[in-house]
């Protein structure tokens, strides 16, 4: 079950002590074996990382492997699996967050890429709600008494 959440996800979040899970390495590699093999979009984010760090340029990524190398021994496949994998997903350029981002824009940004390229549509009722209800919206405006929209998956 935990492998198939995995091939269907898409979205990989490096950051800045991202090779020191093996956990971590191992869905990594699995969403760029399942790029390869099944043709599905892979969408990393760079989290105040930069991409040429997670090809094997930055410092922390280079110990973490070399740690795993010790315990897993230079030829394992694991390893060079996990390799290969970060070299190809850092070729990847999707979404990078720096020092002083604003992370809501950057979440806005995957968020719209995901409901349009990715989502496969789906019916939907649309239910709808009035009251006085406090909504906190987009530019920060707080508006009473509106009448809210609801979608709802139809199965």
């Amino acid at each position: 079950m935990v492998m198939k959440a995995i091939k269907e996800s898409r979205i990989i979040v490096f950051y800045e002590n991202y090779a020191s899970s093996q956990w971590c390495l191992t869905e990594m590699a699995k969403i760029m074996e399942c790029k390869e093999q099944e043709n599905i979009t892979a969408l990393p984010v760079f989290y105040k990382v930069n991409p040429n760090e997670v090809r094997g340029g930055r410092k922390s990524n280079n110990i973490a492997i070399a740690k795993h190398e010790s315990k897993l021994g230079k030829d394992s496949k694991k390893l060079k699996r996990w390799k290969e994998a970060l070299l190809d997903a850092g070729n990847l350029s999707e979404w990078h967050l720096n020092d002083g981002d604003d992370e809501s824009k950057l979440i806005q940004e995957i968020v719209k890429e995901i409901s349009t390229t990715l989502l496969v549509p789906t019916p939907l009722h649309v239910g709808v709600v009035s009251s006085d209800v406090g909504v906190c919206l987009d530019d920060g405006f707080i508006s009473n008494n509106m009448t809210l929209y609801g979608l709802l998956e139809v199965e």
